[in-house]
């Protein structure tokens, strides 16, 4: 569940930077 964290983050980033 501590990779998904991080994945979950990167993906977020990625919709919050577009």
């Amino acid at each position: 569940a501590e990779v998904a964290d991080d994945v979950v983050k990167e993906y977020a980033s990625l919709i919050l930077s577009r």
